[in-house]
C-alpha cells in the first residue's frame, strides 16, 4: 500500500509515490475554500488556481489577451515575415537583444540566452549574474519541448532507424502545432496567411529551434563527466565583448556592441540597482557555455531579421497560448502526448 503503482509509472519508486501524494494534496488544498485566517499569499494562490481552472471564462477570453502582451514586449501582432514584401524583408533588421531582454523581463523566459541573478555559489551572502546557453525555458507550463523526445542518458540506445522515425514524427507534430498556433493568434488580428506560407513559416521556426538546440548541446546523447558544473568563471562585459568581436571578425562580420547594452537593458528601471560592469559586477559563466554565448551572437547576426523575429514571436506566443482555450490546449496535448515522459497525473494541474 505504500508503493502503489497506478499503471502510468514504469517502475515502483518511493520518490514518485511521495511526489504523487504531494501533488494530490496540493491540488486538494488549492481547491479548498479560502479562510480569513490564511496568509494573503495562500489566498492569492487559491484564487490563481481557481482562475486557471475556470475554463469557461478562459474560453470566452480566447486569444485576444495574447495581443496585449505582444505589445508589451514590443513584438508585432503579426510577424513581419507575413506582412513585408520580399524587398523589405531583406532590409529589415531585428533587434534581438531588445527582444531577448523584454521577453525575459515580462515572462522570465529565455529566448537566445539564459540569464539569471542568483546567490554566488561560493559566497551565499551576495547575488551575482549568471549567463549561459539558452534552454528556451519558461516558468509557464508546456508539454511540447524538444527535450521530451530525446533519449534519456543511461538508457539502452534504440536502433538508428527507430530514432530517425521518432524524430521525423516529432518534427511533423511540432510543425502541425506551430501552424495551429499561428492560425489561432493571427486570425484575431487579420486574415490568416495561406497554408503554404504558414507551412514555410513552421519550417523556418523548426530549423531555428533545431539549430539553436544543436549549438546549446540539447541534441547530445553523451554526457561529459569531466565537465564540472561548479567550475564557474568570471568575465567583465568588456572582455566578453572583445571575445565576441574576435569571433565575429573570424566569421567575416562587422562587430557590433552587444553585451553592455544587453546587461544595461536588463536592469533598466530596476530599483536600487546600479551596475558597475567595468569593476565589481562581473558575469559568471561555465567554460562549456562560453562558446555558445559567443556563437549565438554570430548566428543571430548572419540570420535574416524577419526569420529571427518570427522565431521570437512564436516562442513568446506559444508560452502563453498553452494556458488559453480548451480547444488549443487539448490539441497541443494530443499532438505532444506520444513524446512526453511525464506522469499522466501531472497533466491534471496544467
Amino acid at each position: 500500500q505504500e508503493h502503489i503503482n497506478h499503471g502510468w509509472y514504469s517502475r515502483f519508486s518511493s520518490f514518485e509515490t511521495i511526489n504523487e501524494r504531494i501533488t494530490v494534496a496540493t491540488i486538494d488544498f488549492l481547491k479548498s475554500n479560502a479562510s480569513k485566517n490564511e496568509p494573503l499569499p495562500v489566498t492569492q494562490s487559491k484564487d490563481m488556481y481557481k482562475s486557471c481552472m475556470d475554463t469557461d471564462s478562459i474560453n470566452k477570453l480566447g486569444y485576444s489577451v495574447i495581443l496585449k502582451y505582444l505589445q508589451q514586449v514590443d513584438l508585432p501582432l503579426v510577424p513581419r515575415y507575413f506582412t513585408l514584401n520580399q524587398n523589405d524583408q531583406e532590409k529589415f533588421e531585428f533587434d534581438w537583444v531588445k527582444a531577448d531582454v523584454n521577453v525575459k523581463k515580462v515572462f522570465a523566459k529565455d529566448l537566445f540566452l539564459e540569464f539569471t541573478v542568483d546567490l554566488d555559489v561560493f559566497n551565499r551572502s551576495i547575488n551575482v549574474m549568471y549567463l549561459g546557453r539558452s534552454r528556451n525555458l519558461s516558468p509557464l507550463p508546456s508539454p511540447f519541448t524538444t527535450k521530451n523526445y530525446r533519449s534519456e542518458r543511461g538508457t539502452k540506445r534504440k536502433s538508428a532507424k527507430i530514432e530517425s522515425d521518432e524524430a521525423e514524427l516529432f518534427e511533423a507534430a511540432y510543425k502541425r502545432v506551430t501552424v495551429a498556433v499561428m492560425k489561432a493568434v493571427i486570425s484575431n488580428v487579420t486574415q490568416v496567411p495561406s497554408d503554404e506560407a504558414l507551412t514555410e513559416a513552421a519550417n523556418i521556426i523548426w530549423n531555428i529551434t533545431d539549430e539553436i538546440s544543436e549549438m546549446a548541446g540539447d541534441n547530445d546523447d553523451d554526457y561529459d563527466e569531466d565537465l564540472d558544473d561548479l567550475d564557474i568563471r568570471t568575465i567583465k562585459a568588456s572582455e566578453l565583448q572583445n571575445e565576441t568581436d574576435f569571433i565575429m571578425k573570424e566569421n567575416g562580420f562587422t562587430p557590433t556592441p552587444v553585451w553592455k547594452a544587453y546587461f544595461t537593458m536588463l536592469f533598466k528601471d530596476v530599483e536600487n540597482v546600479t551596475l558597475d560592469l567595468d569593476n565589481k559586477d562581473l558575469i559568471r559563466y561555465l567554460p562549456q557555455d562560453l562558446e555558445y554565448i559567443k556563437n549565438i551572437v554570430v548566428y543571430l547576426s548572419q540570420s535574416r531579421g524577419v526569420e529571427i523575429e518570427l522565431y521570437a514571436w512564436y516562442q513568446t506566443v506559444y508560452s502563453m497560448i498553452i494556458s488559453t482555450t480548451t480547444e488549443i490546449t487539448e490539441y497541443i496535448f494530443k499532438e505532444s502526448s506520444p513524446f512526453k515522459k511525464y506522469s499522466t497525473l501531472r497533466s491534471r494541474c496544467r
